[in-house]
């Protein structure tokens, strides 16, 4: 076996790996270990957002539950279409727990696919959600997605149709409701 053979996705490869590098710092210093990291904060800042109000516990719960199955080869794939790391464990994540990433996430991708800056996206997205988090606070019907729909930065990449099929929030249900018409037609025993 070469020392080529010996190595993986799940240590950090450089001409100096196997001169200085030990098995512990290559761990620390790998593709594996920084996508972790990533999804330890997504889950952290999930957290913070469900004590917010912000996402629901069971939003939280899915993230948690695959924080740690990192799919090196989907995101590899993912990567190899839009050219950024980051978005494309975003992605990942997201196919392996649909339900617990917002749609306006989805929103941001489809955007920066289309050239949009991500940063400048990011916060735009951000104003329009503290909106209508203010205004749900108020009594309000969520505005947030005619808001993003309306706005004209959004609209220099994507029509107000599109926008709000991206956030279409049946788009999020995952198979809930087959799931509950096959429990509705099933016989269900009476509970003792």
């Amino acid at each position: 076996m070469t020392r080529e053979d010996s190595y993986s996705y799940d240590t950090y490869l450089s001409p100096f790996t196997w001169r200085y590098g030990s098995e512990a710092m290559r761990r620390l210093w790998s593709e594996q270990h920084k996508r972790l990291l990533w999804r330890r904060i997504w889950v952290a800042l999930a957290e913070a957002q469900m004590a917010a109000g912000l996402v629901r516990a069971e939003q939280v719960a899915d993230l948690a539950a695959h924080r740690d199955q990192v799919d090196l080869a989907r995101a590899q794939e993912i990567e190899a279409d839009i050219h950024h790391d980051l978005m494309a464990e975003v992605r990942t994540y997201a196919e392996q727990c649909p339900g617990a990433f917002a749609a306006t996430k989805r929103l941001l991708m489809e955007l920066v696919k289309r050239g949009g800056d991500r940063q400048a996206l990011h916060e735009t997205i951000r104003e329009h959600a503290l909106a209508a988090w203010a205004a749900l606070r108020a009594g309000s019907a969520n505005p947030l997605v005619e808001r993003l729909a309306a706005d004209p930065a959004i609209g220099q990449l994507a029509s107000a149709v599109e926008v709000r099929g991206w956030l279409a929030a049946n788009d999020y249900v995952g198979d809930a409701p087959q799931r509950a018409r096959r429990f509705a037609a099933s016989p269900v025993e009476q509970l003792r």
